[in-house]
Formats: C-alpha cells, sequence, structure tokens
C-alpha cells in the first residue's frame, strides 16, 4: 500500500504536487485497466471521482496550510475501450 502525506505557502503545493506526479507516472502506465487505476488511487489515498462527459477520473487535493486557493488537480483519462491514455497532474489556484 502507497500512502501520500497531503502537506504541502507561494508554491506550497509544488512538492504534493511532484509527489502525485511521480507516484503516478511510476505505478501507471498507459494501457492501465480502470481497474488497476482505481486500486492506485485508493492505495495512495487519492479521493477522485468520474467524469462521464471527459471520460476521466478527477481529484483535487487541497492542503489547508497552503490556503484554501492552492490545490493539486489530477486528471486519468481512458480511451473508449476504458484503458488508461494519459495522465495529467499540476498546480492549481482556484476561488472556491
Amino acid at each position: 500500500m502507497v500512502a501520500l502525506t497531503l502537506s504541502g505557502c507561494d508554491a506550497c503545493m509544488k512538492p504534493k504536487t511532484e509527489e502525485v506526479r511521480h507516484l503516478l507516472e511510476k505505478e501507471l502506465k498507459v494501457g492501465a485497466t480502470r481497474e488497476r487505476v482505481d486500486k492506485v488511487m485508493k492505495n495512495a489515498g487519492i479521493p477522485y471521482s468520474y467524469d462521464q462527459f471527459q471520460n476521466r477520473y478527477q481529484s483535487t487535493i487541497f492542503e489547508s496550510r497552503c490556503g484554501p486557493y492552492q490545490a493539486v488537480s489530477i486528471y486519468v483519462y481512458f480511451d473508449s475501450s476504458m484503458k488508461m491514455s494519459k495522465v495529467e497532474v499540476f498546480d492549481s489556484y482556484t476561488f472556491l
């Protein structure tokens, strides 16, 4: 089981973004099954939802020390056969 520490300031989320990116690049490869992606996301403690219109899993990780407007955004895309096609992990800034 792989667990992420949700810790992270202006560039407060950068270490978390790199940690998540590294984990997903290591554990997931193009063509991975949806079940494999589920397992990796759950084992890492990454909450996510499925966007049926974009055919992707999406997640936003907030860190309270970084304030309410900084987050890590994660998108895991699937092709028409529900095999993973791409992963995006990036810093995001929101006004939620």
